[in-house]
C-alpha cells in the first residue's frame, strides 16, 4: 500500500512542538551574532547559517509530506500563505525602520551621521524585498567577509533570500513527486535529494577553487543547496512517523552529542583570523557540518527525551529559539549602525548596548507584529489586497529613504602639487591614472588630522628606499600616517610565511587602513603559473583585509629596469626585469582586482611618472619644463638602472599622493616636503649593490630614452 494512502500517521513535525529544535535555532542565531560581533571564540560562527538551512530543509519538507499523508492533499497556496504571514511582516518592518533611521541620522548628522553607502543599501533593500539579495550581492561583487569594512545594514538578508527561493521551488518538486510516484515517492525523492547534495557540494568546491570564487561559492543558491537538501533528506526518511530500526535509532541518539561537540569545534575554528572561511570549508567542510547538523536534528526528532534533546530544550535556550527570526533580522542593522564611534563608549560597553537594543527590537517585533499577524485569520480577499500593497509600500519607502549621496560630508578631492627638484614648481603630476573602471577602496569615514589615513607600505627594496620620501610627502598633508614593512627581496614566493607573519605584526601594532606597494621577486612565478600566483595575491588580500584590518590593498605597477653597468649583477636584471614577467605580474593583479572589487586596486604609478611614452629612461626633464633640452634633464634612477634617486622619488611620491587624495579625500600638502632631510634617512641610502645617484645629466650625444631590456 502506498504511504499516501495512510490516513492516520504519527507525525514527525506537523502538529508537534519539539523544543529541542527551538534550542538548535537559538544556538544558530547566537553563533551568527557572536561572529558579527567579531568575537574570537566564534570565528566559525557563520556556520550558524548552515544550521538554519538544514533546519529549514527538514521542517519544510516534513510539513509538506505530512500534510499530504494526513489530509491526502498538499495545498501550495496554504503553504505559501503561512510562509508569507511568518516572514514578510517582520522583514518589511525591519527594512523600513532601518531605512528611516539611516535617513534621519544622515540628514541631521546625528551621532556623526550614518556612514553607509546609500546606493548600495538601496540595492540590498530592494533585492531583500523580493528575496534575491544573494544574487544582488554577487552581481554587485560584494564579499560577505568584507562586511566589517563598509557593510550595508541589509546585507544579512542574503540567507533569507536563499531560503525563500527554496520555499518557492521545493514545494513544486515535492507535489510533483507525489503526483508522479505515488507508491515510491519516498525512495525516489531520497535518491533525487542525494544526487542534488553531491552535485551542489562538488559545484561549491569547483567554484571556490577558482580565483576570486569564494564569494560566488558562499552566496550562490546552487552552491548552498546541499544544506537545505540534507535537511530534506532527513525529512523524507522520517516523515509520517517512519523510524529506523531500534539499533539505528540508538546509534543516532548516541552520536548526537559527539556530533554537536564536533560541530561546535567548527564554529570556533572554521574561520581565519580575518573572519573568512578556511579554504578547507569549501572543499567538504561545509558539507560535513551540514551532515553533523542533520545527525543532531535526527536525534531530536526521533528521541525527544534523549540527553541531547533535553539539553537543547532548556527553557531559556528554547525561548531564544522561538524569537530567533527576529533576532536575526535586527542584530545586523544594530551592529552596523550602533558602534563605538556613535556611542562614544568602549567596545564591550557598546556590545552590551547592542545586545540590549537587539533584545528590545526582537521582543517588540514578536509581540506587536509577528504573533498577532500570524494568528490573524486572513480572508482570500484581504490577502490579495494586503500582500501586493505591502510589497509596493515597502519598496517605495526603501527607495525614497535611501535616495541621495553618501550620508557623510563629501571628501574635498583636493589635488596636491609639488616641485620636482632642480627647476621650479611642477604644476601637476596627474597621479597614476588608470584607476577608472575599478571599484574604489572605501573607508566610509572622513580622513583628517584627527582621523588620519593609516598607510602601510609593502614591497621590496624599491619601496623601502623610497619609503622615506613617501612618508615625507604623505605626512606633509597632516592627514596620513605611514609605516613601512618593505625589505629587500620581499615577495609572496620568496618564503612561505614570512611576508604574512611580518605584515600580521604590523596589522596588530599599526592598524593600517590601506596597504600600498609593489615588488618584483614574484614576476617569473606569475608568468609560469598565473593561476597559482593569482591565488597568492587573493590570499594576501584576504589575510590583510577584514575585521579590524585594512580596508583594501593598493598595488602599484613595477618600474622597468634599464641595462646596468658591467659591474652590476646582470643575472639579477635578466630574471627580475623581463618585460614579459612584468606584464605577467600586472595581468594577474588585474585579474584578481576584477574578482575582488573594492578590496584590491592596481595603480600604474611607475608607468605614469617614470616611463614617458612607455620607454625606459634614467633621466627626465625637471620641474615644469617637459621640453627642456637633454642637457638639463635630471637623474631619476640610480646607477643600477632600477632604484629611485631623489628626483624619481619625488615624482613617484607626488603621483601616489594624488591618487590617495582622489580615493580617500586626503587634504593638500602644506609644507615643502621635497626639501626636507628625508634624503639622509637610512632607508633612502641603503647600500643596494653599491648603487648611487651621481649629480649628472644624460651623456652628450646619446639618446636619453634607453630602450628596456628585451622580453625573455
Amino acid at each position: 500500500m502506498s504511504d499516501l494512502a495512510i490516513s492516520t500517521v504519527e507525525p514527525t513535525v506537523r502538529g508537534r512542538h519539539l523544543p529541542g529544535l527551538d534550542g538548535l535555532r537559538a544556538l544558530a542565531v547566537l553563533a551568527v551574532v557572536a561572529f558579527h560581533l567579531n568575537l574570537s571564540i566564534a570565528r566559525g560562527g557563520f556556520l550558524g547559517v548552515d544550521l538554519f538551512f538544514v533546519l529549514s530543509g527538514f521542517l519544510i519538507t516534513s510539513l509538506l509530506a505530512e500534510e499530504r499523508l494526513v489530509t491526502g492533499v498538499s495545498s501550495l497556496a496554504g503553504f505559501w500563505g503561512r510562509r508569507a504571514k511568518r516572514l514578510l511582516p517582520a522583514l518589511f518592518c525591519m527594512l523600513i525602520v532601518v531605512a528611516a533611521y539611516v535617513a534621519i541620522v544622515g540628514h541631521f548628522r546625528l551621532f556623526g551621521g550614518a556612514l553607509i553607502d546609500l546606493s548600495e543599501m538601496r540595492g540590498n533593500g530592494v533585492a531583500s524585498i523580493y528575496y534575491v539579495a544573494n544574487w544582488q550581492l554577487l552581481y554587485a561583487h560584494q564579499s560577505y567577509f568584507a562586511q566589517f569594512l563598509a557593510p550595508s545594514p541589509y546585507e544579512h538578508t542574503w540567507t533569507l533570500s536563499i531560503e525563500e527561493q527554496f520555499y518557492w521551488l521545493w514545494p513544486l518538486v515535492i507535489v510533483g513527486l507525489f503526483a508522479w510516484a505515488t507508491r515510491r515517492w519516498r525512495q525516489i525523492g531520497t535518491g533525487i535529494v542525494i544526487v542534488g547534495i553531491a552535485a551542489s557540494a562538488v559545484y561549491m568546491a569547483l567554484v571556490a577553487a577558482q580565483v576570486g570564487g569564494t564569494a560566488q561559492a558562499y552566496f550562490n543558491t546552487f552552491t548552498r543547496a546541499f544544506d537545505l537538501l540534507i535537511g530534506a533528506a532527513v525529512a523524507l526518511l522520517l516523515a509520517g512517523g517512519r523510524r529506523p530500526s531500534t539499533r539505528a535509532t540508538r546509534v543516532i541518539e548516541a552520536s548526537a552529542i559527539p556530533a554537536a561537540i564536533l560541530l561546535a569545534a567548527f564554529w570556533v575554528a572554521a574561520g581565519t583570523p580575518t573572519g573568512a572561511p578556511r579554504q578547507l570549508m569549501y572543499q567538504g567542510g561545509f558539507l560535513l557540518c551540514g551532515l553533523l547538523a542533520a545527525l543532531v536534528i535526527s536525534a531530536v526528532a526521533l528521541a525527544p527525551r534523549s540527553l541531547a534533546a533535553r539539553a537543547l530544550a532548556w527553557r531559556p535556550l528554547a525561548a531564544i529559539g522561538v524569537v530567533s527570526y527576529g533576532i536575526y533580522l535586527w542584530h545586523w542593522p544594530v551592529i552596523v549602525l550602533i558602534g563605538p564611534a556613535q556611542t562614544g563608549m568602549g567596545r564591550w560597553s557598546t556590545d552590551l548596548l547592542r545586545l540590549a537594543l537587539i533584545a528590545v527590537l526582537t521582543v517588540a517585533s514578536y509581540r506587536l507584529l509577528e504573533r498577532p499577524l500570524r494568528r490573524h485569520r486572513w480572508t482570500l480577499r484581504q490577502a490579495l489586497i494586503a500582500a501586493p500593497l505591502a510589497f509596493a509600500i515597502t519598496t517605495v519607502l526603501v527607495v525614497v529613504l535611501t535616495s541621495g549621496s553618501l550620508a557623510r560630508p563629501p571628501s574635498s578631492g583636493k589635488v596636491v602639487t609639488s616641485p620636482v627638484l632642480g627647476v621650479g614648481p611642477l604644476k601637476s603630476i596627474p597621479g597614476a591614472g588608470g584607476l577608472e573602471g575599478q571599484v574604489p577602496i572605501k573607508l566610509f569615514r572622513n580622513v583628517d588630522a584627527a582621523h588620519p589615513l593609516r598607510v602601510l607600505l609593502i614591497g621590496d627594496s624599491l619601496i623601502q628606499e623610497a619609503s622615506s620620501g613617501l612618508e615625507a610627502a604623505f605626512s606633509s598633508t597632516g592627514d596620513i600616517v605611514t609605516k613601512s614593512a618593505a625589505w629587500p627581496g620581499w615577495g609572496l614566493t620568496a618564503t612561505s610565511q614570512r611576508p604574512f607573519y611580518q605584515l600580521g605584526l604590523f596589522q596588530l601594532g599599526f592598524h593600517p587602513d590601506v596597504l600600498v606597494g609593489s615588488w618584483g621577486w614574484d614576476n617569473a612565478f606569475a608568468a609560469s603559473d598565473p593561476v597559482g600566483y593569482a591565488r597568492k595575491i587573493e590570499h594576501l588580500v584576504t589575510e590583510m583585509t577584514g575585521p579590524g584590518r585594512a580596508a583594501g590593498v593598493l598595488l602599484l605597477t613595477q618600474p622597468s629596469s634599464g641595462a646596468p653597468p658591467p659591474s652590476f649583477d646582470t643575472t639579477f636584471h635578466s630574471n627580475f626585469s623581463s618585460q614579459a614577467h612584468l606584464a605577467a605580474w600586472s595581468a594577474v593583479v588585474r585579474r584578481v582586482e576584477h574578482d575582488m572589487p573594492g578590496k584590491l586596486m592596481l595603480a600604474p604609478v611607475a608607468d605614469s611618472v617614470l616611463l614617458p611614452g612607455g620607454h625606459y629612461t634614467t633621466w627626465l626633464p625637471p620641474g615644469d619644463r617637459p621640453k627642456a633640452p637633454y642637457a638639463a634633464w635630471v637623474r631619476v634612477r640610480k646607477e643600477d638602472g632600477f632604484h629611485l634617486c631623489q628626483n624619481g622619488t619625488v615624482r613617484y611620491a607626488t603621483a601616489l599622493l594624488t591618487d590617495l587624495q582622489q580615493l580617500f579625500g586626503v587634504g593638500p600638502s602644506t609644507s615643502a616636503w621635497w626639501s626636507k632631510a628625508w634624503i639622509h634617512d637610512r632607508n633612502y641610502n641603503l647600500p643596494t649593490a653599491g648603487a648611487t645617484c651621481p649629480v649628472d645629466g644624460p651623456p652628450p650625444g646619446t639618446s636619453v630614452l634607453h630602450p628596456a631590456p628585451p622580453s625573455t
